[in-house]
């Protein structure tokens, strides 16, 4: 087959514009994403709140934080956890 083009560079040259026109045509069909269509398993959201007890960490943060994410879509649950030196993990 090699043989042959070389002996025809013509055939080569309009096989050429037949990949190129080809792709020109299908080039608008093609699918094009900005961001990949996958969801993340889970989140984690820590947030530190210095000089507060952790009775101040859970009614400032974590109750209005958890009512928030009451309303995300594909949410299953959480916890959280409210340390000792007043930071919180949801």
């Amino acid at each position: 087959m090699i043989r042959w083009f070389t002996a025809h560079p013509t055939a080569s040259n309009l096989l050429l514009l037949l990949f190129i026109a080809a792709g020109l045509f299908s080039f608008p069909a093609l699918k094009r994403e900005t961001f990949p269509g996958f969801r993340p398993i889970e989140a984690e959201i820590s947030m530190a709140y210095r000089g507060a007890t952790t009775q101040d960490v859970e009614t400032a943060i974590c109750r209005p934080l958890w009512d928030a994410l009451q309303f995300v879509e594909g949410l299953d649950g959480g916890n959280g956890d409210v340390a000792r030196h007043a930071s919180a993990w949801l």
